[in-house]
């Protein structure tokens, strides 16, 4: 299976896993967006924060709160979209969306305050221009 992993946060990610051969794996998926496709040969990533030393241009990982993401879906996957179980005092929401039978999409979002998620954005800003919060209906 391929497995996209979308970083949507501020921060760069570090994703580690063990692989089939039961070695250790490290992908690193920059801030803003960013994606890396991988195949998947392993059940479980572990994603925390990573920050690089400006002086050495060295990484310097920060291991707090890294989070466990299952990688295989759960077999009773109803939609594309499914919110995957991730610790309540997690400090990101992760989404899985099925592109195709073997291929699927982790999407990493910051967890915010949805009472308070306009006071982020500058008041010349159209409404219009922004996507809320919540499910679309089509």
């Amino acid at each position: 299976m391929h497995l996209t992993i979308s970083n949507q946060t501020q921060d760069d990610l570090r994703c580690s896993f063990r692989d089939s051969e039961l070695e250790d794996r490290v992908l690193l998926v920059k801030a803003n967006g960013r994606s890396v496709i991988f195949a998947a040969k392993c059940s479980l990533l572990v994603v925390s924060r990573h920050s690089w030393n400006d002086e050495t241009k060295e990484p310097e990982a920060v291991y707090t709160n890294s989070v466990s993401i299952p990688t295989a879906p759960r077999v009773s996957t109803s939609g594309r979209w499914n919110l995957v179980k991730v610790p309540p005092d997690s400090e990101w929401i992760v989404y899985r969306n099925k592109l195709s039978r073997k291929h699927h999409c982790l999407l990493i979002f910051p967890r915010r305050d949805t009472s308070r998620f306009l006071s982020f954005v500058p008041d010349a800003v159209p409404l219009s221009s922004l996507m809320l919060p919540g499910k679309t209906v089509i």
